[in-house]
């Protein structure tokens, strides 16, 4: 299976502005740069599993949120 890392990386940016956090703040939340956030969200650095489970409880969603367009039984619905 291929990911597509700049899919996910648009799917937290997303995430992250719909709840008016900086690059900062989540790179504080889950001990990282904003460096490599900006790198993660534009698709040139894939975060491993460790990482977008953090990323996913720093948002507050399940990593389904994250990876929804990998997923055979995808219920979750984000825009």
């Amino acid at each position: 299976m291929y990911l597509n890392y700049q899919t996910i990386g648009k799917r937290i940016r997303l995430l992250r502005t719909q709840q008016h956090l900086s690059q900062m703040t989540l790179a504080e939340m889950v001990d990282k740069s904003p460096t490599y956030i900006s790198l993660v969200e534009n698709g040139q650095k894939g975060p491993s599993l460790e990482m977008l489970i953090d990323v996913a409880n720093a948002l507050k969603v399940t990593t389904d949120v994250l990876l929804a367009e990998y997923l055979e039984h995808n219920t979750t619905a984000v825009e």
